[in-house]
């Protein structure tokens, strides 16, 4: 009985024993392979947002190159074109002048096109009309057009309805890709800005999925479902947008870096689960990982709910890693079975302590336990990475050393959700439990959110999977918590970028240029002509053109700085002279930037130009002061000499030489005193032990002296200025060096500044405008008449100097129309320290002022602010009474033929636009030459007049009123129809033919004939309904006078 206890406790005990190795091996080799394919998703995604930001990137460049091409004025001009081409031949594709127009803008940008392709990558180029998305010419494919994209241009529609610039990606009628849009704007002469299309760039992912790939090491693909892309691109283009993937053809592949993609395809390797998520596949010798994620376009963005329209597929070639984890396995399954095949002899060995042999084995298997548990604790460690776990209906949690570590929370601390929440953000928290209670609904947890933790605030993101019981009731929870602190800054960053983007978009208002160095070329926008006095592209620019351009002196020191910084990669800043339109000069400031290269050399250069002549003037007045007090200290003629502790020279100047009369022989190792400074300027002796000299000798300390007087070898004494400092050697008082100054000189100096302050003080006040100059503290050091003037100080300039501006805005800005917007226009111009000339400002009393900004910086630093103020009130009035004068009839005060046909052709446009009615009206004065020749032409201008005023009291403000030429007038009625027309001439006819005209006296009666008609669909100029209006009007003639009659 003994023996067979023996073997059968012996056999439980080696199985038992077999059995807890086999258990730790399973498990360990799950939680190891859990940890690996883990490491693969966050690879995935770690690429996957690589992608994003290369694809974010992608659109601001093409929202970069889409704003440069719309802003061209020459684009501008044929988009406003086409537009009322287009409408006026019916819509659509238009007729022969929107074909004209077409070709024109094709031409105009051939060259841009080209280069968009070759330098950008860019695929598509379209403009589409204000109307809505129909294509009005694809530089791409110019024979397609006036095609209605409404369907598939979601952008497009955007763009048209808000006037806002957007990217994303699209799939097209031609293919897909990433596309950006931005509007077209047109100025009219009068300064309005209309809209008048959209411009939109396309680039597919080729390049940007190369770079990708050469960059991570990875592979990447694009892909579109069957029905995206099928439904949205034309037959004659599907072969370019896409290879069909799978023997269904289920999916298309837009663009990819590897072109193993359609071998693995073929081999049924990629389907919708791997598009979906990720899996390990065998392939071409090698272990590849793949993973998809959803490919939403730029509807899907917006549209969470909406359907993605393909994937994006990344893999990596894992070979060596899963051999490698494999080997480990393998090694970990030789130790587990090594360690039992110890126990197991262990176990029989000890035959006589069984429960020895069988702590043993325990005291082993606990060892590798906790071996397992650090390699997982360890790998937690390395990705930042913590699990959770939590058993619902015992409210038991579970949190690894990493997750603690994360979270800041000692281990011998109970872990619950409170903890958590604790540690939580205050302005994330809400978000937080919200994402909570809708897990525990069943929904997805996956949240980000900041944590206070070890002194510190951390990004984590949180993800878990829960148990449900079948009745819905969640029973477990199990997730994770990864510290991605690192890679937050790089998602801010990213969208602090984009917002400097469109705020330096919107900010820039000096002149822009682009230079492509290679070929010489050269780009100006409008605001660089205009700032030498020529219109728009007068003529091209090139390196040859510039150097022309540059005022002579300038030349050469203007090209070596630019070659010297180019060479140096730095921003450039240059000052130099332009030649006018009018021959004049203009001092500007060019800066450049090299924002591309090519082979280590610059490939294209872009700058601004800002008008700096304002402070080139002060700067050179400021320069002619300075110098001309420069050469009255040189001609000062300062003496110095030096003497020891007995007061003996030990070193002159030549200066105080030629003052003195003396040789340097004659006065070295003498006493200073007894040679030229013994006697006071009275004849009594001077002692020597009260000379400044000898007082500073003894008692170290520095004087000044103004009323001295020193005697030449000739007799003759001369007034001084004299200065004395010791000089201290090694701690020790060694002598002292004295400085004099012939006061007679320093006289005629003092003369000569005050004159040279004088004539400076006189430029200042003579100078046409207001006048402030600040240090860098705010403090004024000048000012004149003409600023005290304009802000109605009443204190005269010189008292203004040292006093503090700082909250001079807030006292003065009720003195303009608009006082918020100015002092924030002070603290912007103060805070961003840039050159703003030209700028107006409306005061409350009506007038105007022009005011330039400028502050002042040398190699020591910024050094204050510069203000100029102008009285630009009476320039104003002259230019409204220019307008006026151009647009109104001089005899009656009415809208002339001119201005009144402009605006009958505006109101024909908007008609197109709109289908809103409008009523015309033309009016002639019945028998007006017998009122001439009965009365004289006096007489017939007072009646013309009267009519006049009859018109303007029977207008609404919407209505305008003209005089087209002699007796004939016209009246606009925007929002009447045929019916609201004619009772509007009625009630005119009525009261023209009731109220006589009275002049000196005399009553004159008159009668009008109006004809009356209203815009119509097919016109398309102003000269349909005039002639419609005319032709009522003959009418109206033929059958009697005083009547009217309607065309329609």
């Amino acid at each position: 009985m003994r023996h067979f206890s023996f073997a059968v406790t012996a056999l439980l005990g080696s199985a038992l024993l077999a059995l807890s190795f086999v258990l730790i091996g399973v498990f360990s080799w799950h939680q190891e392979r859990k940890t690996f394919e883990r490491t693969l998703a966050q690879e995935a995604v770690s690429l996957h947002t690589t992608f994003e930001v290369a694809l974010a990137n992608l659109e601001q460049k093409m929202l970069g190159l889409a704003t440069m091409t719309a802003a061209d004025p020459g684009v501008q001009r044929l988009v406003s074109q086409a537009n009322h081409s287009v409408a006026a031949e019916g819509g659509g594709p238009g007729g022969e002048d929107s074909d004209r127009l077409r070709t024109a803008l094709h031409d105009l940008l051939a060259s841009t096109w080209d280069d968009m392709q070759g330098r950008s990558g860019v695929r598509q180029f379209q403009f589409y009309l204000e109307t809505g998305p129909v294509s009005f010419l694809r530089m791409h494919a110019p024979g397609h057009y006036g095609d209605d994209l409404l369907p598939q241009r979601q952008l497009v529609r955007d763009v048209n309805a808000d006037q806002q610039p957007r990217a994303g990606f699209e799939t097209g009628r031609t293919g897909s890709g990433v596309r950006a849009a931005v509007p077209v704007w047109h100025v009219d002469p009068d300064g309005k800005r209309h809209f008048a299309g959209a411009l939109e760039l396309g680039a597919s992912f080729d390049s940007t999925i190369a770079q990708l790939g050469q960059q991570t090491g990875a592979g990447f693909a694009v892909l579109l479902t069957r029905q995206h892309l099928e439904r949205a691109v034309l037959n004659d283009f599907r072969a370019h947008a896409g290879s069909c993937i799978g023997d269904d053809c289920r999916w298309y592949l837009a663009a990819t870096s590897d072109e193993r993609t359609k071998d693995w395809a073929t081999a049924a390797m990629i389907g919708p689960s791997t598009l979906a998520g990720s899996r390990l596949i065998e392939r071409d010798g090698g272990t590849w990982h793949l993973a998809g994620f959803p490919l939403r376009d730029y509807r899907g963005q917006g549209e969470l709910e909406r359907e993605p329209v393909g994937s994006v597929l990344i893999w990596q070639d894992k070979t060596h890693e899963l051999a490698a984890w494999r080997g480990q396995r393998w090694q970990q399954a030789l130790l587990l079975l090594m360690a039992y095949s110890l126990g197991q002899a262990g176990l029989l060995w000890s035959l006589w302590n069984t429960r020895r042999g069988l702590n043993r084995g325990v005291a082993r298997a606990t060892l590798a336990l906790r071996e397992r548990a650090d390699v997982l604790q360890r790998a937690e460690s390395m990705a930042h990475m913590g699990s959770w776990r939590l058993e619902m209906p015992a409210g038991e949690h579970y949190w690894s050393p990493e997750t603690r570590q994360i979270f800041g929370v000692d281990p011998d601390v109970p872990a619950d959700r409170d903890l958590l929440l604790a540690r939580v953000h205050a302005e994330d928290r809400e978000h937080v439990d919200s994402a909570w209670q809708a897990a525990l609904r069943g929904a997805p947890y996956d949240v980000e959110y900041r944590i206070q933790a070890n002194g510190a605030m951390r990004w984590v993101r949180e993800m878990a999977e829960f148990s449900f019981a079948k009745v819905g009731q969640p029973i477990s929870a199990i997730g994770t918590v990864q510290d991605i602190t690192d890679a937050k800054p790089a998602e801010l960053a990213l969208r602090a970028s984009e917002e400097r983007y469109r705020s330096t978009l919107a900010a820039v208002k000096d002149g822009l240029w682009e230079w492509h160095v290679p070929s010489g070329e050269v780009w100006w926008d409008r605001r660089c002509y205009e700032m030498l006095g020529y219109p728009p592209a007068a003529f091209k620019v090139d390196l040859e053109t510039w150097r022309n351009l540059i005022h002579p002196d300038d030349v050469a020191q203007s090209y070596r700085e630019v070659e010297r910084q180019l060479a140096e990669g730095e921003t450039f800043v240059i000052e130099f002279r332009y030649r006018c339109a009018d021959d004049g000069w203009l001092w500007v400031q060019g800066r450049g930037k090299v924002v591309a290269w090519k082979q280590g050399k610059p490939l294209r250069v872009v700058g601004t130009h800002t008008d700096i002549s304002a402070r080139k003037e002060v700067e050179e007045a400021l320069h002619r002061m300075a110098r001309r007090n420069e050469l009255l200290l040189m001609a000062a003629g300062e003496g110095i000499y030096g003497v020891d502790l007995q007061g003996h020279t030990t070193f002159i100047n030549p200066a105080a030489l030629e003052m003195l009369g003396y040789t340097e022989a004659e006065i070295l190792g003498k006493g200073q005193h007894a040679v030229f400074h013994h006697t006071r300027p009275d004849g009594r002796p001077y002692p020597e032990s009260e000379c400044p000299v000898t007082l500073t000798l003894e008692d170290g300390e520095p004087r000044r002296c103004d009323d001295e007087w020193f005697f030449r070898k000739d007799g003759s004494r001369f007034p001084i200025a004299l200065t004395v400092a010791p000089v201290e050697e090694a701690g020790e008082r060694s002598g002292a060096v004295v400085l004099f100054q012939d006061m007679t000189t320093r006289r005629a100096m003092e003369q000569a500044l005050q004159k040279a302050s004088t004539r400076l003080a006189t430029v200042i006040g003579s100078f046409h405008g207001g006048i402030l100059l600040e240090d860098e503290t705010r403090h004024i050091l000048l000012a004149n008449q003409t600023f005290c003037e304009l802000f109605s100080i009443p204190a005269p300039p010189d008292a203004l100097v040292g006093a503090d501006c700082s909250g001079s805005a807030e006292q003065v800005k009720g003195l303009f129309a608009h006082p918020e917007r100015f002092v924030r226009r002070i603290d912007e111009l103060l805070q961003r320290r840039e050159s703003v000339i030209g700028e107006e400002l409306s005061m409350a009393d009506g007038r105007a002022l022009e005011r330039d900004y400028v502050p002042i910086v040398s190699e020591q630093g910024f050094l204050g602010h510069l203000w100029l103020y102008r009285d630009i009130t009476e320039r104003k009035e002259r230019e409204f009474a220019l307008h006026r004068l151009a647009t109104t009839d001089t005899l009656t005060g009415l809208p002339n033929r001119r201005y009144f046909l402009e605006r009958l052709e505006q109101e024909l446009a908007r008609f197109h636009r709109h289908h809103k009615v409008v009523a015309l009206t033309m009016i002639d004065i019945d028998h007006f030459k017998q009122v001439n020749d009965s009365h004289g032409h006096v007489v017939g201008d007072a009646v013309l007049r009267h009519l006049a005023e009859l018109l303007w009291q029977s207008l609404r403000k919407t209505d305008l009123a003209g005089r087209l030429g002699g007796e004939e007038f016209a009246v606009l009625l925007p929002g009447s129809d045929l019916e609201g027309g004619r009772t509007y001439a009625e009630r005119l006819r009525e009261r023209v033919a009731s109220t006589p005209c009275v002049h000196a006296g005399t009553e004159i009666r008159y009668t009008v004939s109006i004809g009356v008609t209203v815009l119509a669909e097919q016109d398309t100029s102003s000269d349909q309904p005039l002639a419609r209006a005319d032709a009522g009007l003959y009418s109206a003639k033929d059958k009697g006078r005083n009547r009217v009659e309607s065309q329609d």
